[in-house]
């Protein structure tokens, strides 16, 4: 290796160079060589690539050989100057992935909220296990960006959601050669929530008893006159998720077998259109007699206003003009209705305990599954109804449910046994 002390340079002849340089904070180094323009093709000549910024000769040095080892084993080398910033980085690598419209609106709301207030300024390479190990702790105990509760806690879930996204855009990063390892799967330092923390911190979900629902359902024909009466009983007694029950056509709805085949959901985020469901599968759905009656009395209805509204292709609960409805809109109707519902009967029973507890539109869905399991319903009947991919979610979700089924088959079995032993006794007698 040859010096020059006048220019403070270090040079590997043909492979490198390492230079001293002055800033405000004290000298610093940098490394420069050439690197072939595609590591694959050397017909494409040569770049200049590098870095700076290093508090030692030995610190460039390093850098400098791992660029030179990279070269070598025809490998990218992209110059410290060039590497983008997360926020550059991430939004190209957004506009890359080929999602679902709401999936995407979901990755995008966490990009904008998250990661870009906490890293997007730095750039892709600068980004440690550490840093990202202080923000998910601040996150999680500051991190909420909502208008309801901003600065609250952040669910461990949500922290969850954005440790997985902000580890996929490092490792778009490292498959593009910008970086050499993936700083959030260093899990010694970078720990995200646990399943279990997440299932701890959901809590239990909030369900609506028969005799509550029928309180709501009655109310809501009766006194409130709603002309979402029927819709509301349909995601009741099937558990449809509020997309697929919007997206429901009279051609998915056998009145002869008394199947509802769920085949489609309406888009959240794009306006008027459908989906597949969320497992991408149809799947049928038997109703008993009184909904089917509830939905032959509605077609009755909506033929009357115009017959092009009971066509096989109709939305059954369409918009007065036919077209599909808004699920964000059916779920502040929803909102709406049981708000004043709580109010109503409490007003009418002057009771200091509520007599209906408030439900989210969610929790409707909720209440049918838990009334199916209560009843001693299979829980792969549940999956199938509600639209799981699988049973291990069905019984991840309801296993407040099943705690109640297992009391029950002990006491049956309590009783079992007080038979036997009478049994038992009565034959030793004889």
């Amino acid at each position: 290796m040859a010096t020059n002390s006048n220019s403070g340079r270090t040079r590997r002849i043909g492979k490198g160079s390492l230079t001293k340089y002055k800033t405000k904070s004290g000298v610093r180094w940098r490394w420069q060589a050439y690197a072939p323009i595609n590591p694959n093709n050397p017909a494409f000549g040569v770049k200049r690539v590098g870095s700076s910024g290093y508090r030692t000769a030995a610190e460039a040095d390093i850098a400098l050989r791992e660029a030179l080892a990279k070269i070598k084993e025809h490998k990218k080398v992209v110059s410290s100057w060039s590497i983008p910033t997360v926020e550059e980085f991430g939004k190209k690598w957004l506009a890359g992935l080929m999602l679902a419209p709401a999936t995407l609106n979901g990755y995008d709301v966490i990009f904008r909220n998250h990661v870009v207030p906490n890293i997007g300024s730095q750039k892709i390479n600068q980004v440690t296990s550490t840093d990202l190990a202080i923000i998910y702790k601040q996150m999680s105990a500051s991190g909420r960006k909502d208008v309801i509760n901003p600065g609250g806690k952040l669910s461990p879930n949500t922290v969850n959601k954005i440790h997985i996204q902000i580890g996929s855009i490092f490792q778009a990063a490292v498959d593009e050669g910008l970086i050499g390892s993936n700083p959030a799967r260093m899990r010694r330092i970078v720990k995200a929530p646990t399943s279990t923390q997440i299932r701890a911190s959901k809590g239990e979900i909030e369900v609506w008893d028969i005799d509550q629902l029928k309180q709501f359902l009655d109310w809501n024909r009766d006194v409130y006159d709603d002309v979402l009466y029927e819709l509301w009983c349909v995601m009741a007694f099937t558990g449809m998720r509020r997309g697929e029950a919007v997206a429901l056509k009279w051609k998915d709805v056998d009145f002869t077998t008394k199947v509802i085949s769920i085949r489609r959901a309406a888009d959240p985020v794009l306006i008027r259109q459908t989906k597949l469901t969320k497992t991408g599968k149809s799947r049928p759905v038997l109703i008993h007699d009184g909904l089917l009656e509830l939905l032959k009395t509605l077609k009755a209805k909506r033929g009357e206003v115009h017959p092009s509204f009971v066509e096989p292709e109709a939305f059954v609960f369409g918009l007065p003009n036919g077209s599909l409805r808004s699920p964000n809109d059916i779920s502040a109707r929803w909102a709406r209705a049981v708000m004043k519902a709580v109010a109503y009967m409490n007003e009418q029973n002057s009771l200091s305990n509520p007599v209906l507890p408030k439900l989210t539109l969610k929790g409707l869905r909720h209440s049918h599954a838990t009334m199916l399991m209560k009843n001693g319903t299979n829980p792969k009947i549940v999956q199938e109804r509600l639209g799981h991919s699988n049973i291990n979610t069905t019984m991840d979700i309801y296993s407040h449910v099943t705690t109640t089924m297992q009391e029950e088959a002990v006491s049956n079995l309590v009783e079992t046994w007080e038979e036997t032993k009478t049994i038992l006794a009565i034959d030793a007698e004889k």
